[in-house]
């Protein structure tokens, strides 16, 4: 992630981004998901899922008692990034009081 860019091809990550903006991109088109920038959505999914992972070791040092690499952790995790991400980019109706019923 750093070198400029040097070696981000090989990361793989093109593919992935590419397939979530996409994704998120048909959820706008099908009125399932709120109006968004795909691709900057895809970076901040990317972030949340990464970041976890990235920073395990050092997550260790605020919660030392916990193994945040068990796989009931991992689990958890992945039940709570996934709960966060959808509150973010689904479409919510709008509350009965506030729709103009006029």
């Amino acid at each position: 992630m750093t070198n400029e860019g040097k070696y981000f091809k090989l990361t793989g990550w093109e593919v992935p981004i590419g397939l979530g903006a996409a994704v998120l991109q048909r959820g706008v088109d099908e009125g399932c998901f709120r109006p968004l920038d795909p691709w900057l959505t895809m970076v901040h999914i990317m972030g949340v899922m990464s970041f976890y992972f990235n920073a395990a070791n050092n997550l260790k040092q605020l919660e030392p008692l916990s193994d945040c690499q068990s796989p009931e952790a991992i689990e958890d995790f992945a039940d709570s990034a996934i709960s966060f991400v959808l509150a973010g980019v689904l479409k919510h109706p709008a509350p009965a009081d506030s729709m103009d019923l006029g």
